[in-house]
């Protein structure tokens, strides 16, 4: 085919032929109905014996007319149909070669990863520690993961276990179901949640003409077969995209890939700064109020309409590992291979989010109970940071000769961040360190500057 379009034109070619039949076949039945309603009186051929005879024949010959004409627009409808199928076999064909073409040739979305620890090699926080049944985006299994459920009585917990994955990754995330809810209220939810900074994903253009397609690609392990679904939401809450994926009966209890192409929204608002891009959750059950339909749409629609509910049954669980968000300039709809994150380079993009510091050194001012610091943090961080102090009685200690106990710390401020410098200062109720040196001691400083 000459046609600059290439393979294009034979599936256009097939449905305009397939619309020139149904327009043949609409017009037959039009004059089919004038046909078959064409009333013949016997007096049509005047007031002679043979009247009534050419009436008659007359008659049958336009109702054998009014059939070979029905059935030549019905033959038509089907070859319409026909030929629209052929097109869209025609497309499905070409779409499957050129895959198979995109894979030979390794063309596949970009290799940049936009989900961070997506395959929860940290967690600063919590280590592989399992949480109690919590509500509420309070525990943080890994870095930039959490965990999120409303299902009284119904209770979930929450951890990173180390654990081989189809590609060899340690680290998985585990959720849990301690109590059931066998039946959802129409509140109740139950999603893993990670969130993506706008700078981070500023390229996908959302929220205008020019949106571009990405590919979400993820391997889940579930104990109970169902179908579940993903959802991209922006800061505001007021644009949606939801995709459900199945886990059937024989995949339960196994490792499988999902792949997810997802256009780009051209409308809403996206952030494209340090604040919250995209919101990406992995609903496990959701009820009736925020239920949607698969693809965009507006509002807070969270879970898919007719989603299996992941938390009806006790002592079963979940496991997600080796998340990928990628952008897809050339909509090939393949993910990359997937690559093993550089460990030092994904602790550094985590501790932009939240971090804990070394000790901090400073003196106690002559005047007043603070004790005042400066000190470069591990990682320039997405905002000026929230500091508290862990273990705070006995953070503060007086070191001269050996350390001494300075208090409890009933104040902390920090001041905003500049750079990769952060200076804040600590009040403290013990007036005998003034004039002291003093230092934090290790790992009790914690750094938040989660979206």
């Amino acid at each position: 085919m000459a046609d600059s379009d290439g393979y294009r034109v034979a599936p256009a070619a097939l449905r305009g032929n397939a619309q020139q039949l149904t327009t043949r076949a609409d017009q037959l039945e039009k004059i089919l109905n004038t046909v078959v309603g064409t009333n013949v009186p016997a007096s049509a051929f005047g007031a002679i014996p043979q009247s009534t005879q050419a009436a008659t024949e007359l008659s049958d010959a336009l109702k054998q007319i009014g059939r070979q004409m029905d059935s030549a627009g019905n033959t038509a409808h089907d070859l319409s149909t026909k030929v629209t199928d052929c097109a869209v076999g025609y497309e499905t064909a070409d779409n499957a070669v050129a895959e198979s073409y995109r894979k030979l040739l390794g063309v596949t979305a970009q290799a940049y990863n936009r989900v961070v620890n997506g395959a929860m090699q940290h967690s600063q926080e919590n280590g592989d520690a399992t949480t109690a049944a919590v509500t509420n985006f309070v525990y943080w299994p890994a870095d930039q993961w959490t965990t999120a459920w409303s299902l009284s009585p119904g209770t979930v917990v929450s951890q990173r276990l180390s654990g081989v994955t189809p590609n060899n990754s340690s680290k998985v995330l585990y959720l849990g179901i301690s109590t059931a809810k066998p039946s959802l209220g129409a509140s109740d939810y139950f999603f893993t949640e990670h969130k993506l900074e706008g700078a981070r994903v500023a390229d996908f253009q959302w929220g205008t003409a020019t949106a571009r397609q990405v590919v979400l690609r993820f391997w889940v392990w579930a104990q109970v077969a169902g179908t579940y679904s993903i959802q991209l939401q922006n800061s505001a809450a007021d644009r949606s995209y939801i995709a459900g994926f199945t886990v059937a009966a024989g995949e339960a209890s196994t490792w499988k890939q999902v792949v997810l192409v997802i256009p780009g929204d051209t409308t809403g608002t996206w952030l494209k700064d340090n604040g919250l891009g995209i919101v990406l959750r992995f609903v496990w059950a959701q009820g009736s109020t925020s239920l949607g339909v698969a693809g965009w749409q507006a509002g807070n629609k969270i879970g898919l309409t007719g989603q299996s509910n992941g938390a009806a049954t006790a002592m079963t669980n979940i496991q997600i590992a080796d998340v990928g968000l990628y952008l897809d300039p050339d909509a090939t709809g393949v993910p990359p291979k997937w690559v093993p994150p550089d460990y030092a380079s994904e602790l550094a993009a985590c501790r932009r989010y939240w971090a804990r510091n070394f000790s901090a050194h400073g003196v106690w001012s002559s005047a007043t109970t603070t004790f005042r610091t400066v000190f470069p943090l591990k990682q320039p961080m997405r905002v000026a940071p929230t500091l508290t102090v862990s273990n705070a009685a006995g953070a503060i200690e007086e070191y001269n000769v050996a350390f001494r106990d300075l208090g409890a710390l009933p104040a902390i401020s920090c001041s905003t961040a500049i750079d990769s410098v952060e200076s804040f200062s600590v009040t403290t109720a013990a007036a005998t360190a003034i004039g002291k040196n003093g230092g934090l001691l290790s790992e009790r400083l914690i750094f938040n500057a989660r979206m």
